[in-house]
């Protein structure tokens, strides 16, 4: 005879769920648009030379920094194995 009670006395295994993963919302097309525009910026700045060197470093810096931040956004949303 089968015991009617056995199903709900026996617990499911345990199965964790997945980390939900970030995909970013406005942060990630924000940084590149900024990416983009100050690799631009910083392009045409260089290429008029004169007093636009300074403002050209500006604009490289403005680059970089948004480079290493998608980086760093990259590696801190994606998911673990």
């Amino acid at each position: 005879m089968t015991d009617a009670h056995r199903d709900i006395m026996t617990p499911e295994p345990f199965r964790p769920e997945p980390p939900a993963r970030d995909d970013g919302g406005i942060v990630r097309p924000l940084l590149w648009t900024l990416l983009l525009l100050g690799a631009v910026a910083n392009m045409l700045t260089s290429s008029i030379g004169g007093p636009g060197v300074y403002v050209g470093i500006g604009f490289g810096v403005l680059t970089l920094a948004c480079a290493a931040a998608l980086v760093a956004h990259h590696r801190r949303s994606r998911g673990r194995s």
